[in-house]
């Protein structure tokens, strides 16, 4: 897709109304089985943003504010329309930023493990440090979960689509990867608003869970048991149960 003359790259299958869903830092990961499952009642969209994966050249994407604004006028332009709105980690501080400017092009709004808020009573991890098998390890609740995945090496343009991610998140966090204001600012967003975390998320810490709720009072929020930080790989059945109703809105 092409818009206001920047290329989004894009997955996107299904028919019924339109999910559109933000990757977090570890990129846009294909035709996944979430996206699979939300297909056979929705059409489902997945873009890479400006700055990730194969799209490492757009260097103007390096600040939240810059990527949310893209967004909006993504929506706004574009065929895609109103959408129910979907972040994971990285993604849904970002999806909470596009709510944060224009909540009437959303449906819906639902946040996964959100980055975005920074508290000095819960430190979140440096992951930028850590290798490959350490990320694995940390990301999942489950070690066998980890396992598995690093049973599968990296093919060489995984490495490189990983880095280029790497980069782009660097990018975006020299001036912190935080929002200070975001706390304040989620008052103002009224739609349907889902948040969802694992009780073992060493990412985003499951600790800020009740900082989002707090900001978001209408919002409901479900935390899932035995499950890290990417509950939609790693508890799906449990995601799309928590996050059914509203999609059905």
């Amino acid at each position: 897709m092409d818009v206001a003359g920047i290329p989004l790259r894009l997955v996107r299958g299904g028919q019924g109304s339109r999910v559109l869903f933000l990757h977090g830092a570890a990129g846009l990961q294909g035709w996944v089985p979430f996206f699979e499952a939300l297909s056979a009642s929705h059409e489902v969209v997945a873009t890479e943003h400006p700055g990730f994966g194969l799209s490492h050249a757009q260097t103007w994407a390096d600040t939240m504010a810059k990527l949310a604004d893209f967004y909006v006028s993504v929506l706004k332009n574009s065929e895609l329309g109103k959408v129910h709105l979907i972040g994971s980690s990285l993604g849904g501080w970002l999806a909470s930023e596009i709510a944060i400017r224009d909540q009437s092009l959303l449906r819906s709004l639902v946040l996964l493990a959100p980055a975005g808020m920074n508290s000095p009573e819960i430190p979140v991890p440096d992951f930028s440090s850590w290798s490959y098998p350490e990320l694995m390890r940390q990301v999942f609740a489950d070690p066998k979960i980890a396992e598995q995945v690093l049973s599968q090496p990296l093919s060489a343009a995984q490495q490189e689509l990983r880095a280029n991610n790497g980069i782009a998140v660097a990018r975006l966090g020299r001036a912190g990867l935080h929002n200070p204001a975001l706390a304040q600012s989620l008052s103002t967003v009224k739609i349907a608003t889902t948040i969802i975390w694992g009780d073992t998320d060493r990412v985003t810490p499951t600790e800020y869970a009740p900082l989002w709720k707090h900001a978001m009072p209408h919002a409901r929020l479900h935390i899932i048991p035995q499950c890290g930080h990417l509950p939609q790989v790693e508890r799906l059945p449990n995601v799309l149960e928590a996050i059914g109703p509203q999609l059905a809105d």
